[in-house]
């Protein structure tokens, strides 16, 4: 990892990926107020992972409610991928995460760092168990 940039590589973007991810033997990781989910892909996509941010119209009915929480987690995602670029880099697989944000309000910057970065850490190790 040289720069501490979210590219268009790293964005998941593909719909059976995406789809993928929804299935119930997908493993899961719930620190509120996030969801993570990830699984394997099939083929390596260019970085060792892609990830799918998601705020949802049903609890944040105004646009920009939603745009300022996913731009907040896209923030948060850039500056703390290392833990597990660290981690599956040496794997040469690519790993799909799904972002969910599950609260029902939104919640101040830096508490909402402090559970992220918690939850990212615990993916490193369980990603790091299974190899």
């Amino acid at each position: 990892m040289k720069t501490k940039q979210f590219t268009k590589l790293e964005r998941l973007k593909s719909k059976t990926v995406i789809e993928a991810l929804f299935l119930p033997d997908c493993p899961k990781l719930n620190c509120a107020p996030f969801r993570l989910v990830w699984k394997v892909q099939p083929a390596y996509a260019g970085a060792p992972i892609q990830v799918l941010i998601i705020c949802p119209k049903k609890r944040f009915k105004r646009a920009h409610t939603r745009n300022r929480i996913k731009r907040q987690i896209r923030e948060m995602y850039r500056q703390h991928k290392h833990l597990l670029w660290n981690v599956l880099t040496p794997l040469n697989q690519t790993y799909s995460l799904g972002i969910f944000y599950a609260g029902p309000e939104e919640m101040d910057f830096q508490k909402m760092t402090a559970v992220f970065t918690a939850g990212l850490s615990k993916i490193a190790l369980a990603i790091e168990k299974a190899h």
